[in-house]
């Protein structure tokens, strides 16, 4: 399709059907694009901005350094009866009990034989802690994969969820009584032809997934920006069982990088930065960007962990564009154009309209710019 300042192309191979669309009365399919300029302008070259295009250039990044990235989301988010948020699909004060998951069950599990249907595979669904909020964990994947099972899910929830009178948001937190939404991104390391873990090494994280987290925890203030991408992300962070700091720790839920570190196979990394806001594309990308720093300049993490003194991670949206931009070495791997793009929107689209907004009055602009859209 020719449009005046991009082509967008489908991707080959990414047409898959959407069972509950049109309450399954016809037969309704999607597919994955990727924008690319005009032929007439840079002779038709893909857009660096463009996000899938983003996270597929630092995985062919990773690909010449012998490596592969096996990833999958936790992706959270909140479901409510009314369309001003204040009113939650359950109020959370009995959690993970049998009797509210009778009660969820019919959303739960149209959600995921939906998905299901549509290739997109979910490994486990539950409500979690706080009023309207569930939890569906994607199953791991190879390269972008991860990312496009996010993004299928993320709309599959809006549209069922609407379907049923209902509203879905996977704003970062979607209303003073409720608890926040992150969107937790578990990945690790593998051969080429992905037969052998290479973060694990006789028992612990090997020398490879140290380097890759100096790496994250080297570049976490900036890392914030497009992992925690709204105002709005920032009513999450430096709260209980959020990131406060750029550190790691062993199954510590309170720290940026929390190491899961079983058998072979069994061993990754959790960045726990993302909100439930954020692109999938861009945190893969921006992760896999840190990582590959860690990994060249051989930025070994084994001292940082469990860092009280850790660099502290940006409070406010406007500190992280300014991380972001002042971190060189990720702006490079990223692009010059993406960051350029992002900090300008981000900064014209948003911080400047809660600037100049009062603090008692904040919160209900970003109800409006977030909670229906995101």
């Amino acid at each position: 399709m020719l449009g005046g300042n991009a082509t967008v192309c489908p991707v080959l191979g990414s047409l898959h059907s959407l069972p509950w669309a049109a309450e399954g009365q016809f037969r309704v399919g999607q597919l994955l694009c990727e924008t690319f300029w005009p032929r007439h302008y840079l002779d038709g070259a893909a857009q660096s901005v463009c996000p899938r295009y983003a996270a597929r250039r630092q995985l062919s990044r990773l690909g010449e350094l012998g490596y592969r990235l096996k990833s999958g989301f936790e992706a959270e988010f909140a479901v409510f009866r009314t369309a001003d948020g204040a009113t939650p699909l359950f109020d959370g004060r009995d959690l993970y009990t049998g009797q509210l998951l009778a009660a969820v069950e019919p959303l739960l599990y149209a959600l995921e034989i939906g998905l299901a249907a549509s290739g997109v595979d979910v490994l486990t669904l539950q409500t979690e802690c706080g009023p309207g909020l569930i939890e569906l964990a994607l199953a791991p994947a190879f390269d972008v994969a991860a990312a496009d099972a996010m993004f299928r899910l993320r709309e599959a929830v809006k549209e069922v969820c609407s379907s049923r009178g209902l509203f879905a948001t996977f704003m970062a937190k979607p209303a003073e009584s409720t608890r926040t939404a992150g969107m937790h991104f578990n990945h690790s390391l593998w051969s080429p032809d992905t037969k052998h873990d290479q973060f694990y090494a006789d028992g612990r994280m090997s020398d490879v997934g140290l380097r890759w987290l100096g790496g994250l925890v080297s570049h976490g203030p900036a890392l914030t920006a497009l992992c925690a991408p709204t105002v709005n992300c920032y009513r999450r962070l430096h709260r209980l069982a959020t990131p406060t700091r750029a550190d790691w720790g062993i199954d510590n839920r309170s720290r940026a990088f929390r190491v899961q570190c079983g058998a072979a196979g069994a061993t990754f990394v959790e960045n726990r930065i993302a909100s439930g806001s954020a692109n999938p594309y861009l945190v893969l990308a921006a992760t896999v960007a840190a990582g590959i720093d860690g990994l060249l300049t051989g930025s070994d993490a084994a001292d940082r962990r469990d860092n009280n003194e850790a660099q502290v991670l940006p409070k406010t949206l406007d500190e992280a564009l300014i991380a972001l931009q002042s971190d060189s070495v990720l702006a490079d791997a990223l692009g010059a154009e993406l960051v350029d793009w992002f900090v300008r929107v981000k900064r014209e689209t948003e911080t400047a309209r809660i600037d100049n907004t009062d603090e008692s009055d904040a919160f209900a602009v970003e109800r409006e710019l977030y909670f229906k859209f995101l």
